[in-house]
C-alpha cells in the first residue's frame, strides 16, 4: 500500500483537505496532486482552489499593503489600517506627493478606477523593514505598478529601494537614454553592480515590477509585466532584518505614477504574477483560483 493510500484509509477527506489549506503552497499543491488520484481529486476541487487562493487567506502572508485609497492618509499601509487618524506609524511621508485617480489602469469588481501615487521628483515614502517586519529569513516578494513620465531631465529616475547595511542597497531604475529597466546593487566593500534587464519601458504607459527574493534558492528574480527579465545569484545569509522600503527611490527620485505596491513574506509563484499583470487589478481583486483550475487542466 502506497503511503498516499494509508493517508486516505485514515483521515477523511476533508481533514486532508483542511491539512494541505495551511500547509502547501501553489506549487508544492501541483505536486502532490499528481501522486495519487485521491489526492488529485481532492486539490483540483474548484471549492478548495476558489478557498485557497482567496484573498482572506492569501493575506495571511500580505506584510505590506499600500493602496492610495485615502488622500487624507498617504502613506496608510492597508494591512496594517486603524482607527487612528494619522499616518500608519512605519511609513513616513517625504515632500509632497499626491493621490490620483489611475488613467488606463486597474478597475475594481465595482468598475471604479483604482487609485494611484503621483510622485514629483522630490516626493517618496519610507517603510523601515527592521521596525515592524522583524528580524525574518531572507525570503519575499514586493510587486508594484509603475507609470514613467515623459520627457524625464535626467538620466535616470528611480522607482523604487530597498536596503539595509545587512543585504546592501538595490535599487530599481529607468534611464533616459535606453528606456531600459535597470537595476544597481551597493554592498560594503565591494563595487557596484549593474543587471539590465530587456524589458522597453514606454512613457506613459503602466507595466508591472515584481522582484521575488528566494532564500532557499540564493536567488533575486525581477520580473516586468509577468516575464522574469534578471536573475541574480546571491551569497547565502543566516536570518537577517527585511530591507527597508523607498518608494519613490533613495537617489534620483521617481517622476511618475505608483500603484498597488505590496510586500509579501513568501514566494510569489509564476501564476500569481502573471495573473496579477493580465487582470490589471488591485491585489484583493486577483482571480488567481480560475487561472490556476485552467492551468490544472491542461
Amino acid at each position: 500500500m502506497t503511503s498516499s493510500s494509508c493517508i486516505t484509509s485514515v483521515l477523511p477527506s476533508e481533514l486532508i483537505q483542511q491539512i494541505f489549506f495551511y500547509i502547501a503552497f501553489d506549487d508544492l499543491l501541483s505536486t502532490i496532486s499528481l501522486t495519487c488520484r485521491h489526492f488529485h481529486r481532492l486539490l483540483c476541487n474548484r471549492w478548495f482552489i476558489k478557498r485557497y487562493f482567496s484573498f482572506e487567506n492569501r493575506k495571511k502572508t500580505l506584510l505590506n499593503w499600500w493602496k492610495f485609497d485615502n488622500d487624507k492618509k498617504i502613506g496608510l499601509d492597508s494591512v496594517n489600517e486603524t482607527t487612528s487618524s494619522s499616518f500608519s506609524r512605519s511609513t513616513i511621508v517625504n515632500g509632497t506627493p499626491r493621490i490620483k485617480q489611475c488613467d488606463n489602469f486597474i478597475n475594481d469588481n465595482d468598475g471604479k478606477k483604482a487609485n494611484c501615487l503621483l510622485l514629483d521628483g522630490q516626493s517618496w515614502l519610507y517603510k523601515d523593514g527592521g521596525s515592524t517586519m522583524g528580524n525574518i529569513h531572507k525570503t519575499y516578494s514586493i510587486t508594484l505598478w509603475f507609470l514613467n513620465e515623459a520627457l524625464i531631465p535626467r538620466p535616470s529616475h528611480t522607482i523604487l529601494t530597498l536596503g539595509n547595511r545587512y543585504c546592501g542597497w538595490f535599487f530599481f531604475y529607468i534611464t533616459s537614454s535606453e528606456n531600459k529597466l535597470k537595476l544597481k546593487i551597493n554592498q560594503n566593500n565591494m563595487p557596484s553592480q549593474y543587471f539590465a534587464s530587456d524589458a522597453y519601458i514606454e512613457p506613459r504607459t503602466w507595466y508591472l515590477l515584481s522582484i521575488v527574493v528566494n532564500a532557499e534558492h540564493n536567488t533575486l528574480k525581477v520580473y516586468v509585466d509577468g516575464h522574469c527579465s534578471i536573475t541574480i545569484y546571491q551569497n547565502k545569509k543566516e536570518k537577517e532584518p527585511m530591507p527597508s522600503i523607498w518608494i519613490g527611490g533613495q537617489e534620483n527620485r521617481w517622476v511618475g505614477q505608483i500603484a498597488d505596491v505590496t510586500v509579501w513574506s513568501r514566494v510569489l509563484s509564476k501564476i500569481e504574477i502573471r495573473a496579477i499583470y493580465d487582470q490589471r487589478t488591485s491585489t484583493d481583486n486577483v482571480n488567481i483560483a480560475e487561472v490556476y483550475l485552467k492551468k490544472m487542466k491542461q
